[in-house]
């Protein structure tokens, strides 16, 4: 132990003294017994000397003990933050597939499996309570031609900016959500009828009056909408989406901008267009399409100068049926593709028998959709189609629209240049009615413009159509192209065209679009651009 003495503190040491086999020999007689304690022996130690000596190391090793506390607790803190990190991402990447499981991704509406399952959930707790409520489907009309026109960067844009007008408008009276492209379906768990539902759509469509900001461009987008009622238009979800659908196809017919309630016999006209599409398929496959051939004239002598090539359905039942009937189908169910490889094979192959027959060797047009313009080795499918056909590249006239010149501008500029390179004419049909920027139309290799009977129809009294033609006149001059007006169909719609310098038209006033037989006659008859 620890004592304190002269020296100070010192540390006393004692060993007890046992008493052993040995020790018994000699000391029995005095009572020693073996293993009792008599005696001891001590020793005395200064412990300041040792203090000196331990205190350098007793500090090392209390701070190599603090530095192994701390080094545990930063693995301890460390190991537990990380846990929480990760812990934290986990419940971000789940709150991420939930919302991509319920919601659309790029408007943050409800998507089709959420509305449907709260569809269900109000129809139970409406057939519970005994009070109606209304489904309305909102369509941006156009959209495709939109979404090409501006882009689909441009596109996504204006359908976020939709979706949150639709959703101020509806604000506190019900739900919205995204079904993709331009669909959006509007709950209204209070509407008390079709009055009701009525006020709600026209103020959802008085709302699409102001123009949307994209870029540094504004656009102006109508939409149509389907309305279908609980109970009266379906009993589930799935019926009443259906039936909405249908008085949003019939709607969509009355023109843009336009609303429906759903009525039975929409069902019947939704089941004819399923019925079509089928048949569409089935009549590429057989020989059921034709083409019909429109002159172009020269305002001037009267000649035939060109024929726009127009495809025609010769259907079994339902007779010939124009395109207006089965082009929408076409676009809807993506046969367009088809549908245009098959007219510009078909109108090879009708020129290439006038010519065996000394019928009219005269350039055909035929339009081309945004579909085929965008099809990958479009070039070389035409090249191909001509060589097989023996028809010279300089005979086909190629029609686009201003929309589909406006997708994806770099692609489409290379591919022009690619078909006028090999021989094809170029020509922008419905001029005046999409979204073209003059700064870019001249830099396109466009050989004609198209006036489009929109604006002809009214000639010459209307003062807006006759401010339009007259500057689409002067802007296909000073690009040094040639301009047509479509949709001629009186005399005086003639003289008016004349008079502001357009020297070719195509319309009724001339002719109706014929069969190719009636066609090559009706040309024979009359002087052409070759005579």
């Amino acid at each position: 132990g620890v004592v304190a003495g002269e020296m100070g503190e010192v540390l006393r040491l004692m060993r007890p003294l046992i008493t052993t086999a040995d020790c018994i020999k000699c000391h029995a007689r005095q009572g020693y017994e073996f293993g009792s304690l008599r005696g001891g022996l001590s020793v005395s130690v200064a412990i300041d000397p040792l203090w000196e000596i331990r205190r350098p190391n007793m500090w090392l090793a209390m701070l190599g003990t603090i530095l192994l506390w701390l080094l545990g607790l930063a693995i301890i803190v460390g190991g537990g933050w990380r846990l929480i990190v990760l812990a934290r991402q986990q419940r971000d990447v789940d709150d991420w597939v939930r919302f991509l499981d319920q919601y659309d991704r790029l408007t943050g509406l409800p998507n089709k499996r959420t509305i449907l399952a709260m569809l269900e959930l109000e129809v139970a707790r409406a057939r519970q309570k005994g009070t109606p409520f209304c489904l309305i489907l909102v369509d941006i009309d156009g959209f495709r031609k939109i979404n090409n026109a501006l882009g689909h960067g441009h596109g996504d844009k204006l359908l976020q900016q939709v979706g949150d007008r639709l959703s101020a408008a509806v604000r506190g009276r019900g739900t919205v959500g995204h079904f993709g492209a331009g669909a959006f379906p509007v709950m209204l768990p209070h509407a008390g009828g079709s009055a009701d539902a009525g006020h709600v759509v026209n103020d959802l469509l008085e709302r699409f009056k102001e123009p949307f900001s994209i870029g540094t461009q504004e656009v102006f987008v109508t939409v149509c909408c389907g309305i279908s009622l609980f109970p009266n238009d379906g009993e589930d979800a799935g019926q009443l989406l259906q039936n909405s659908a249908g008085a949003l196809h019939s709607a969509k017919a009355k023109g843009k901008g336009s609303f429906s309630f759903y009525a039975p016999a929409m069902n019947a006209e939704a089941i004819e267009q399923v019925q079509l599409e089928s048949e569409l398929r089935r009549a590429l496959e057989s020989d059921e399409l034709v083409l019909h051939y429109q002159p172009q004239v020269d305002a001037g002598s009267g000649k035939v100068i060109a024929a726009e090539a127009l495809v025609r359905w010769q259907h079994p039942q339902l007779g010939l049926l124009m395109p207006d009937r089965f082009i929408p189908v076409a676009e809807e169910g993506g046969l367009m593709l088809a549908l245009g490889d098959w007219v510009l094979a078909a109108a090879c192959r009708q020129m290439r028998e006038w010519k065996e027959q000394g019928g009219p060797q005269l350039p055909v047009a035929i339009n081309l959709s945004a579909s085929q313009f965008q099809q990958a080795g479009l070039v070389r499918f035409f090249e191909k189609t001509l060589a097989q056909s023996g028809v010279r590249p300089g005979l086909l006239v190629i029609e686009v629209t201003e929309s589909t010149l406006m997708t994806n501008t770099t692609q489409v500029l290379d591919t022009m240049e690619r078909l006028q390179d090999c021989g094809f004419r170029l020509s922008i049909d419905d001029f005046g009615t999409g979204y073209s920027s003059l700064s870019y139309l001249k830099h396109l290799p466009i050989d004609s413009l198209k006036i489009d009977k929109s604006f002809v129809h009214d000639l010459p009294e209307d003062a807006d159509s006759r401010g339009i033609v007259k500057a689409i006149i002067s802007l296909a001059e000073n690009l040094k192209m040639k301009v047509l007006a479509e949709g001629v169909e009186t005399q005086a719609q003639l003289e008016f065209l004349r008079d502001q310098g357009c020297p070719n038209m195509q319309g009724f006033l001339f002719s109706r679009p014929l069969a190719a037989g009636d066609f090559a006659t009706w040309a024979s008859q009359r002087p052409s651009a070759e005579s």
